[in-house]
């Protein structure tokens, strides 16, 4: 029997299914979590998988001896890519200042735990989303993001493809991360820095 390979569009954990979509553009395939040969790890969505094709005694196809590919073993992306050098720049500058004394010593800690803690927290929300659980407040997401979180917020949406199609959220969750950084950058060039540009 021929191995294929498709993209899982949509899982329900809680239930334990889903649905594949082939790489040859055919018809979405069932996938069922006894189906797996590795049961160690939440399928997630997006991840890419190598399966066979059984008939079912009501003449639907549906995935078994699946296994994940080598390329979701792999998950970066460029978006993902761009969203950690991103991170990692915003976090380093505002190390530096605190270094040289320009801001308060504390923040790059604060901003660095909060990036953490709202990493942790689109996590959860994702797993939540797929397993039809109680979600956290998007409210609450940006607030995270508003206080120092965004590099965490930006690392997880890229990772996770959570929170990434709404529109709206996005528009918000951009105007917050602007509102976090002209908040770090008059902290650092101060009330005078201000006026001059003024």
């Amino acid at each position: 029997m021929m191995r294929k390979k498709g993209t899982l569009i949509k899982w329900k954990a809680e239930q334990g299914y889903g649905f594949i979509r082939p790489a040859t553009g055919s018809k979405e395939i069932f996938v069922h979590i006894n189906s797996f040969v590795k049961r160690n790890r939440i399928p997630q969505i997006g991840c890419v998988l190598e399966y066979k094709e059984q008939r079912q005694r009501d003449g639907k196809m549906r995935a078994v001896d699946v296994r994940y590919s080598n390329a979701s073993n792999f998950t970066f992306s460029y978006s993902l890519t761009f969203a950690i050098v991103i991170a990692l720049i915003y976090l380093a500058a505002i190390f530096y200042y605190a270094f040289i004394d320009r801001i308060w010593y504390g923040y790059p800690f604060i901003a660095a735990a909060m990036s953490v803690i709202t990493y942790m927290a689109y996590a959860r929300d994702k797993y939540a989303a797929e397993a039809s659980h109680r979600r956290t407040a998007e409210s609450t997401l940006q607030l995270l993001a508003l206080i120092g979180g965004w590099p965490g917020a930006l690392i997880a949406q890229q990772q996770f493809r959570h929170k990434t199609r709404k529109f709206s959220f996005r528009v918000v969750f951009w105007l917050v991360v602007l509102a976090n950084l002209l908040f770090v950058w008059s902290a650092i060039v101060g009330l005078k820095g201000i006026l001059e540009l003024v």
